[in-house]
């Protein structure tokens, strides 16, 4: 069970004063699309949304509303720690230990860019103590396992899977359009890539 979704966007991020609009829109899009589902709290956070799980969250429920909200680049079903550097390494390595793999890659993003530790050396470390306890193999270009971990000001959230969203804008935050629909397929498709 995952402690927690993390949601990330694209285009709001460089919307200047008018973000906060944004990020508020797709929170309420998100909040509406999971109405009937249980989740704890969902809250803005450093360029990301956190959806807090609850133990009874139906997470396959859960995942298949959330590829259908507009203005989500992808998001993750993540593990929570603390940002201090040994819980984060021991989470990584309890999440690796059932892997099935020959070859892996860490991936860190420090969102709070005064973290003592430079994300290639965390990677360094923690691919380190992998190395030696399940004698995996380094490949940055192909992993079979690729493990994000993302450093916040105090907390860390660690995960294994980015799914693909929608993209694009948050329903609700532009003008309307008309779409004229034809018998082939060309218009219904160019609709869908305009949204």
């Amino acid at each position: 069970m995952h402690d927690l979704i993390v949601v990330h966007y694209g285009e709001i991020g460089i919307k200047g004063k008018n973000r906060p609009y944004f990020e508020n829109k797709l929170v309420d899009n998100i909040k509406s699309a999971l109405t009937d589902l249980k989740y704890s709290f969902i809250k803005r956070l450093y360029g990301r949304i956190i959806i807090k799980l609850n133990k009874d969250s139906d997470e396959n429920k859960i995942k298949e509303k959330l590829m259908n909200v507009f203005g989500i680049s992808y998001f993750s079903f993540a593990y929570q720690t603390s940002n201090n550097i040994n819980e984060i390494k021991n989470k990584v390595i309890d999440i690796v230990k059932d892997e099935q793999v020959k070859t892996f890659r860490i991936l860190t993003k420090r969102a709070y860019k005064n973290y003592p530790i430079e994300s290639v050396e965390v990677n360094k470390q923690i691919a380190e103590e992998i190395i030696k306890r399940y004698n995996l193999k380094v490949d940055l270009d192909n992993g079979e396992l690729s493990t994000w971990i993302e450093i916040m000001e105090k907390d860390a959230f660690i995960y294994k899977e980015k799914i693909d969203g929608l993209h694009g804008l948050p329903v609700g935050v532009s003008g309307k359009v008309t779409c004229l629909l034809s018998g082939g397929i060309d218009s219904p498709v160019a609709s869908y890539l305009a949204m």
